[in-house]
């Protein structure tokens, strides 16, 4: 591990240069002098928010000897126990090297992993600074990798195709049975040469979606903005969590987003997913105007081809949802239906459907 890849912030460039394979990490610096036996907390998270990876193995890079202790966890949310909480144990020597940590069944790190450890020092050193760099790749459960088109799939967990039990539920929600996975593979039924890009990109917020246009998280060489067709993007059933102020905060972020897509790509589609119902009383007040609001966005794009998708009427009802109190992850294989029965008609009125 001695020619380990230096950090590259920029997702573009590590797609560039990696494909699919991630490498993403953190580095924490310790300011001034460490105590000998005492513990630091030396490292963040590795995997970003509403991000998918399947990690491979976990290396920790450091310049100060000690004794390494900590968890890793697969997502904040990850109901599973497969290594979902695993306690490291590890040490340095003096003056500091490289431990790797393998995880030989390729876990799924979901919604947000992330690692925690903590150096007991052996020695006593100024400037101490520990990396972690998390080994794997970019989830897609998609095998047309090569097909002439993508669509890609961004927003909250919602949008998330590789969801698993999400927020304590105990329904499933993987994969093909989502309605993002339904609207690619029926594109295929009918002729549509097309693969589903889904490498988690997302966030619970707009403004984590914004945030990861402006910081290049979003990022991909011209070969791939050629082929992309479609964008869908579900969002803002989070934000109403935080207040009835789409017009402020919502809005702009949604701005910032589209601006990007068009920009990049001029004739895109962008299939706009309407929040679905939820019983949370204070999503359930605010989310009539972002639903407003969404609809809204239509008018600032004379030309383009946006369209935005009605999902109220999945039923607040246990069979729709894979989590009570509140409802709010629709079952992929019931809600998730009714979602893809609401979308399917509006992408075969955009271009590259009729033009198929």
């Amino acid at each position: 591990m001695t020619n380990f890849p230096v950090q590259v912030n920029d997702r573009s460039k590590l797609y560039d240069i990696y494909g699919d394979w991630l490498y993403t990490g953190s580095s924490r610096s310790i300011a001034g002098t460490t105590v000998v036996s005492t513990s630091y907390n030396v490292a963040g998270s590795i995997i970003p928010y509403g991000f998918r990876a399947r990690v491979k193995s976990i290396v920790i890079r450091s310049n100060l000897g000690g004794t390494l202790t900590g968890n890793v966890r697969r997502g904040f949310f990850a109901v599973d126990n497969i290594k979902s909480d695993q306690v490291i144990v590890g040490s340095f020597p003096n003056g500091g090297g490289t431990i790797v940590i393998p995880w030989p069944d390729n876990v799924d790190f979901l919604e947000g992993g992330f690692i925690d450890i903590r150096i007991t020092a052996s020695e006593a050193i100024t400037g101490a600074v520990v990396s972690t760099w998390p080994i794997g790749e970019l989830l897609s459960n998609d095998e047309y990798i090569d097909a002439k088109y993508v669509v890609d799939v961004w927003g909250d967990s919602i949008t998330w195709t590789n969801g698993g039990n999400l927020a304590g539920g105990s329904i499933p929600n993987f994969g093909n049975s989502h309605y993002a996975a339904r609207i690619t593979s029926q594109l295929r039924k009918d002729g549509v040469d097309v693969w589903r890009n889904n490498r988690g990109f997302g966030g619970s917020t707009s403004t984590h979606l914004s945030q990861g246009v402006q910081n290049g998280a979003f990022g991909r060489p011209q070969s791939e903005w050629a082929r992309l067709k479609m964008v869908i993007i579900g969002t803002g059933i989070n934000d109403s969590a935080f207040g009835n102020a789409p017009s402020q905060n919502f809005t702009s972020n949604m701005i910032t987003i589209l601006n990007y897509i068009f920009l990049n790509k001029p004739d895109c589609a962008v299939l706009l997913m309407g929040q679905t119902p939820t019983d949370n009383s204070t999503r359930a007040t605010n989310l009539p105007s972002y639903r407003t609001e969404t609809q809204a966005l239509l008018s600032s794009y004379p030309g383009k081809q946006i369209a935005y998708v009605d999902n109220t009427n999945i039923p607040l009802i246990a069979a729709n949802f894979t989590d009570t109190g509140p409802f709010l992850h629709p079952r992929w294989d019931t809600g998730g239906l009714i979602m893809y029965n609401n979308a399917y008609p509006i992408v075969q009125q955009f271009g590259f459907y009729i033009n198929k």
